[in-house]
């Protein structure tokens, strides 16, 4: 509540204050309220209604990528107003936290899912850019190419989605996806720095794709682990054992005032009560 507050309390100040010589003072105002007013908000919705993690974590993830598409949109159109810039971010962050709490009740996303879907799409994002670098050397409109990455990266939180259903993430999983894809983001990175590219394309895209190769190769990895497990889990609850023991010490007492000298050894045993009774059944 308090990060999103933050950004959305600025997009209110630039909405009503927009070109104005002390529009920076509404932004910083804004956005400090904000931040204060949402995360109480936000405290007090979590203690009544406790909402699971990865419904915060979804609303969160929609919560800032649905303003940035928002305001794409009018740097597609050669919007140059603050204004409107101010109330896109706003009415973007409002729309994606709807959005976010809608997809999550249509399946329950983990904490560590969240964060799968949240590293891919930054990770579309970036392949989209890259297309954009190369769109850019090729003299292209540069606003009408911004659509790009915003679509990427919603095609990217689609398939993210649709990937991590069945999987359930822990949140060590998510966060080492997350980690790992950083660490090969800057490999890659590094790979440029070697290379002495001065293409946008090969700079961006580079650690774009290597980024990718270890987000998938990480989450297969963690999907095939915890699809075993899930596998092995179903099939103990399919044979459902089950185990008693009872003990009747009573038994020992019963069985003492038989007389023993009258029947055989074979007939006496067969009269005495047990001690204790296991039963297994499956």
């Amino acid at each position: 509540g308090k990060l999103l507050g933050l950004g959305y309390g600025a997009a209110l100040g630039l909405a009503i204050a927009g070109n104005s010589e002390d529009s920076y003072k509404a932004v910083l105002g804004f956005s400090s309220i904000g931040s204060i007013a949402l995360g109480e908000v936000a405290f007090h919705l979590q203690k009544q209604k406790n909402s699971p993690r990865g419904q915060i974590e979804m609303m969160r993830h929609y919560g800032i990528l649905s303003p940035l598409v928002a305001a794409s949109f009018l740097a597609t159109g050669h919007v140059d107003n603050p204004n409107l810039y101010g109330l896109a971010l706003l009415g973007g962050g409002v729309s994606g936290l709807i959005i976010g709490k809608n997809v999550s009740k249509k399946y329950d996303y983990s904490q560590g899912d969240a964060d799968a879907i949240s590293s891919l799409t930054i990770i579309s994002a970036g392949l989209g850019f890259t297309a954009v670098a190369d769109a850019l050397e090729n003299s292209e409109d540069p606003n009408a190419l911004v659509l790009i990455p915003a679509a990427t990266s919603i095609i990217g939180s689609i398939i993210g989605q649709r990937a991590v259903k069945g999987v359930h993430l822990t949140i060590k999983q998510g966060s080492t996806i997350q980690l790992s894809t950083a660490g090969a983001a800057l490999i890659g990175f590094g790979i440029v720095a070697i290379a002495q590219s001065d293409s946008p394309g090969f700079i961006i895209g580079v650690p774009s794709v290597m980024a990718l190769i270890t987000h998938q190769v990480s989450f297969h990895n963690f999907k095939m682990k915890n699809l075993e497990l899930n596998l092995k889990r179903s099939d103990v609850r399919k044979h459902d054992y089950k185990f008693s023991f009872n003990v009747t010490p009573e038994n020992y007492l019963i069985n003492k005032k038989i007389p023993a000298e009258r029947y055989s050894p074979q007939v006496y045993s067969s009269m005495q009560n047990s001690l204790f009774n296991v039963t297994l059944t499956f």
